[in-house]
């Protein structure tokens, strides 16, 4: 073999090496990436819900009655609890606290019927108050209170009595001022410290409406403030039943006996002021006494209140 052809072949081989080589290297590559085109699935953001809430279109004072142009209705992204949606229904209402401009209506801000604070079986009862008898003009609607009595008969000092009447009354209004709210006719900006306060409205038990009325016009009432918390009550059952003023119908059967003891059938029975001073069971024996003796209308017994060494008897005669 020639010397060109022997050149030639290293030539070829040195080329066919370059190419092996070149073919390893992009081998050993990574593949590039294909990049597919991106297709959005979001749609545009939804607006915020927003709610009807009413509110102030102005400053309103305490005791005002809302109209059309006290009120706005606004959008907000949440309703309040107890908000209204709608201005009709507010037209009228009368507020029990000042309200500033913007600021929502809620149904606790809402003059109510005192009716409506009430609870099952319980009245509202107006009793005459002083500064005296009124914890000095200090007691505010919603308030608990006790209801002690003083009571002077034939105005000697032995028949003298002052006891607790009613424990842990709520107070409903005192003078203008109420949990319904203050009475519009009255200057609600000012000092009810400084105003006589002739009057207080006490939500009370039916059975016990007779004893207040009877205690409010023939003794006189003390309103004494007590702790929200404080719940001691005393026990009825220790002590004897007043007796009723109406006499029940002979021939009741052990049902209708029992259902004297309701509050309704109480209140009806009523109570008089020599009934105030004795148990059932004491008039039951004084007409017992007076049928015997054919005297059917005999008054009961007097009572005299003794003490001796610290302890309180009680001596009829």
């Amino acid at each position: 073999m020639s010397g060109m052809m022997k050149g030639a072949a290293v030539l070829l081989l040195l080329v066919a090496a370059v190419l092996v080589a070149v073919a390893l290297y992009l081998g050993m590559q990574p593949k590039p990436e294909v990049v597919q085109p991106v297709v959005s699935t979001h749609s545009a953001k939804p607006a915020a819900t927003l709610y009807p809430v009413v509110v102030a279109k102005r400053d309103v004072k305490a005791g005002e009655a809302l109209q059309a142009d006290a009120l706005e209705l606004a959008q907000w992204p949440a309703a309040p609890a107890q908000s209204f949606d709608t201005l009709e229904s507010l037209t009228g209402k009368t507020l029990r606290f000042d309200l500033g401009q913007g600021q929502p209506v809620l149904s606790s801000f809402i003059a109510k019927s005192l009716a409506s604070y009430l609870d099952a079986g319980e009245r509202a009862v107006t009793i005459p108050v002083d500064v005296i008898s009124g914890a000095s003009n200090r007691v505010e609607p919603g308030d608990l209170v006790d209801i002690f009595m003083t009571f002077n008969n034939g105005n000697e000092v032995k028949d003298t009595q002052a006891r607790l009447l009613m424990p842990r009354v709520r107070v409903l209004a005192y003078g203008s001022a109420s949990l319904s709210g203050p009475d519009p006719a009255e200057n609600t900006s000012g000092n009810r410290a400084d105003t006589q306060v002739r009057h207080a409205m006490l939500a009370v038990p039916l059975e016990s409406v007779n004893e207040l009325l009877l205690a409010s016009r023939s003794g006189s009432l003390q309103v004494v403030l007590r702790a929200p918390k404080d719940e001691s009550l005393p026990d009825p059952s220790l002590f004897p039943e007043f007796a009723g003023l109406i006499p029940a119908r002979t021939g009741l059967d052990a049902e209708q006996r029992e259902a004297l003891k309701l509050p309704d059938n109480r209140a009806m029975a009523g109570l008089g002021l020599r009934e105030f001073t004795i148990s059932q069971s004491e008039k039951e024996q004084v007409q017992a006494r007076a049928q015997a003796s054919g005297q059917p209308n005999a008054a009961p017994p007097r009572r005299t209140e003794v003490i001796r060494g610290g302890r309180l008897e009680l001596i009829q005669h």
